[in-house]
């Protein structure tokens, strides 16, 4: 039998809980491994547990740099010593890139990846580094060393090699300098990596054209606190932009998440993604609330998430009623401030459920969603807070 989830069209009231930032969460956890041999980490405030936390976890025992063990609310992250045969990094795709350079440290590894980072870029990512890598159907082997050198990665596709550089080049003996090609999107998501590792006791210099590393450091096991979710916030958001009385507690206002920005970004007629490519899903469903044209552009990368986010969030909101086309890098919305309703798909992303649901407190008759599961990605819990202000969402069985 199938499971899916009828979301009826519901007026939302009331305050939910931001659940801990899976971003923060995993770059203290990788921190927290890399500190191991100096004593233990506490990360505190890591409730609920993200599949992505999870997959963080793993990874940095299945490489023998730490074991994670949660305790009450918190991670103690503590040293360990033997490696797995297999790195698993499930679907996180920040898991998995942030570790290939710490891999490299060790000589590399075998990494198994989830189904939809299978499809992920790789070649392009990973060119200028001194490593070799084979596919195996899930199982990706990087070989090679990581030294003190000059480096040049590319900085229009993903920000997340570029943030597991930053994060191993310290450990190297001798500086370094990584230097950023092609542009830079997603900068503030360095920035947030760049503030754990100082948490840490790691820094590194910032320039124009990219950074300078310092090699010989070490990370100190501290104590670490996970702010909020800004990203899971966007889809309470939109929701509160449709008309309803709705907020988030637990967000640090000063975060360095980049996806703080939706309140500032929602209802703008142009919004240009390449720094905020995560609030496409929330900002196209609260377009449709909007009588009028949004165009969401240098959003090409999106293609290459979890699911190809444009074509998907595009021929999904059309199922219920929207007004919307895709082009190689941009989703326009012309909004009518209404939609149908009808059944749809999350393509197991998690950003689309909670996007389409979202859609739902402007339907005129309710949502039927497929892979209503994916949102265990980052927010394991996101139904129950919907249903915790008023929203209506029944599971069925086909």
């Amino acid at each position: 039998m199938k499971r899916v989830l009828k979301i009826f069209p519901s007026k939302l009231s009331g305050t939910v809980q931001a659940p801990p930032s899976k971003s923060c969460l995993q770059r203290a956890v990788i921190c927290g491994a890399l500190a191991a041999a100096g004593g233990t980490t506490l990360i505190k405030n890591v409730l609920p547990l993200s599949d992505d936390a999870v997959s963080a976890m793993r990874a940095v025992e299945d490489m023998g740099l730490a074991r994670c063990k949660e305790v009450n609310a918190s991670i103690e992250v503590s040293a360990t010593g033997r490696a797995a045969e297999k790195i698993r990094v499930g679907e996180s795709a920040t898991a998995f890139r942030f570790l290939i350079p710490v891999s490299l440290l060790m000589g590399g590894g075998r990494f198994e990846l989830g189904k939809s980072l299978i499809k992920r870029p790789l070649d392009e990512l990973v060119g200028s580094l001194d490593l070799r890598y084979g596919r195996d159907g899930a199982d990706v082997e990087i070989s090679g060393s990581l030294s003190a050198k000059s480096y040049s990665i590319r900085g229009d596709i993903s920000s997340q090699l570029i943030s597991g550089m930053l994060l191993a080049l310290p450990l190297v003996k001798g500086d370094s300098k990584l230097t950023v090609t092609y542009g830079f999107v997603s900068k503030r998501y360095v920035e947030m990596t760049l503030d754990v590792m100082r948490r840490f006791g790691v820094s590194v210099e910032t320039k124009s054209d990219g950074f300078l590393i310092k090699g010989g450091q070490r990370y100190i096991p501290t104590e670490y606190e996970v702010e909020g979710d800004w990203s899971y916030a966007a889809f309470f958001d939109a929701a509160r932009f449709m008309g309803n009385d709705v907020h988030v507690a637990g967000l640090n206002t000063e975060s360095l998440q980049a996806d703080r920005r939706f309140a500032e970004l929602c209802g703008k007629n142009e919004v240009d993604m390449a720094d905020v490519p995560d609030l496409l899903p929330a900002l196209a469903a609260a377009a449709c609330a909007k009588v009028g044209k949004t165009v969401l552009y240098n959003a090409g990368r999106l293609r290459s998430k979890e699911s190809d986010r444009l074509h998907c969030m595009c021929s999904e909101l059309r199922k219920l009623g929207a007004d919307v086309c895709e082009s190689e890098e941009r989703l326009t919305v012309c909004g009518k401030g209404r939609l149908l309703g009808g059944e749809v798909d999350s393509h197991g992303d998690h950003r689309i459920a909670m996007a389409l649901t979202a859609a739902s407190c402007i339907c005129d008759a309710p949502v039927t969603l497929h892979g209503y599961e994916a949102v265990s990605k980052s927010a394991p819990y996101f139904f129950e807070a919907w249903k915790s202000i008023g929203g209506k969402v029944v599971l069925s069985e086909l």
